[in-house]
């Protein structure tokens, strides 16, 4: 089985059980290779789902002949999940966001409000981050690693606290 065969059979588990796949995607190397399936669903996720997602996940790699050792891993995104795919730029347009990403003179981080996203095609596609300096544009295809930020919200502060 090809990893895009893997990918679509764990893909189909995860729906089976009413959750949609965030992402799929291996980690690490060698002796220490992870298959992360990170899963959503309207209303979150538990322990006890996340434990029968795993289950059933683990059935379809019993068919599947890994290049060494690996462990699974199956958990939500979380409030700051990883952005890799352009259906996840597209979410979030609005939200805060950081991302790293090659330049002509090396790598630079950004944050700031994911502002649009532009795209013909994954590999055409750029996103638009607005910063407290201007908007900076990101053909996706630089980007090394992006996550949307959680923002605490102010809450007013009451008479007498400090």
């Amino acid at each position: 089985m090809r990893a895009s065969e893997l990918d679509a059979a764990i893909t189909s588990v995860v729906e089976d059980l009413g959750m949609r796949c965030y992402d799929i995607d291996w980690i690490g190397s060698g002796n220490a290779r992870t298959l992360r399936v990170l899963v959503e669903r309207d209303g979150g996720i538990d322990l006890d789902r996340v434990a029968e997602t795993s289950r059933a996940i683990s059935g379809v790699l019993d068919s599947y002949e890994a290049p060494g050792p690996y462990q699974l891993e199956v958990s939500s995104p979380g409030i700051e999940r990883p952005l890799r795919r352009l259906e996840h730029f597209v979410a979030v347009v609005g939200s805060p966001i950081s991302a790293k990403f090659r330049t002509e003179t090396g790598v630079q981080r950004v944050a700031g409000t994911l502002t649009a996203v532009e795209s013909n095609s994954d590999e055409a596609a750029t996103i638009v981050i607005s910063t407290e300096t201007g908007e900076v544009a990101v053909p996706m295809s630089n980007i090394t690693g992006a996550h949307v930020v959680f923002v605490w919200p102010s809450s007013p502060r009451q008479k007498g606290s400090r």
